[in-house]
């Protein structure tokens, strides 16, 4: 089963002003489509009514004719009025049902409503209430704090043994790396959600360097990464910093594909920092 990924946006992580963050923020959400994301949170909650609802409307521009499904973050007003494809609700906030007769009443009938838990009953009143899926966290951390019991409670909470029916699908979040997804998909999640981790897992595929039907394949093989740590620190600063150069925007794709085909030695990377990084 191919890997989901669920991006949840933060403006802030992007380098320069408040509009450069925004157009960057903007172009990842275009990256995250073509690279077929399954679902975008826009989780910018420092934004005013009509910044958010502005914002939004640029977000379902930029997905285009692409598969991937945007949701806002508890504003089922800002969803309605940008023809967003749902909300995601935070944990102890309204309903699913709730949100799901206003979306209704709205003339919506089939909206989509994630909502965040931190537990095996928070997850089940979810599940009672109609959410289409639960976002279970932390996993493995969360703001520097290990959770050593994360692994094990979203196992339980994927395979509830007195389930009925096939459980309401649960998604992962909180300290997931390349190398610590395969447990999650194993464990029964649905996929990943996140900001960093799935940012750059959608970023893989748009360099032309991996198809997004590999991106599956490089979770799923732990002793790949433990290959690419062995190799020498050059070819190390030099994948790593195509990766973020390309994230944060750094990076022309013309002349990476360039050099890439041998036509160049020159990797054009605008920020100075970035650039002696690669030559280190």
């Amino acid at each position: 089963m191919a890997l989901q990924l669920y991006y949840i946006t933060d403006r802030c992580q992007f380098p320069g002003d408040a509009q450069e963050q925004e157009q960057r923020l903007l172009a990842k959400i275009a990256e995250c489509g073509a690279a077929g994301v399954e679902y975008i949170q826009l989780r910018e909650k420092d934004l005013e009514t009509r910044a958010l609802e502005g914002l939004a409307f640029q977000a379902m521009a930029a997905l285009g004719g692409t598969s991937t499904k945007l949701l806002i973050n508890s504003r089922t007003d800002v969803a309605l009025a940008c023809g967003a494809h749902g909300v995601h609700l935070p944990a102890h906030d309204l309903a699913a049902s709730e949100v799901r007769s206003i979306f209704a009443r709205a003339g919506k009938s089939e909206p989509v409503i994630g909502v965040s838990t931190h537990s095996a009953s928070e997850v089940a009143l979810a599940e009672a209430h109609g959410a289409s899926f639960a976002v279970f966290g932390p996993v493995f951390e969360k703001n520097g704090s290990t959770n050593r019991e994360g692994l094990e409670q979203l196992r339980r909470i994927c395979h509830p043994t007195e389930a009925a029916q096939p459980p309401m699908p649960v998604w992962a979040l909180g300290g997931i790396t390349l190398e610590n997804a395969r447990q999650c998909v194993e464990a029964g999640a649905a996929g990943i959600a996140g900001a960093g981790f799935v940012a750059l897992a959608a970023t893989l595929p748009t360099l032309g360097i991996l198809p997004a039907a590999g991106l599956t394949l490089l979770l799923g093989v732990e002793r790949f990464m433990s290959e690419i740590r062995a190799v020498t620190n050059l070819f190390s600063n030099i994948f790593a910093t195509i990766v973020i150069s390309k994230w944060m925007g750094e990076l022309k794709d013309e002349q990476l594909q360039l050099v890439l085909n041998g036509g160049s030695q020159d990797l054009c990377i605008e920020d100075p920092e970035l650039a002696q990084h690669a030559q280190a």
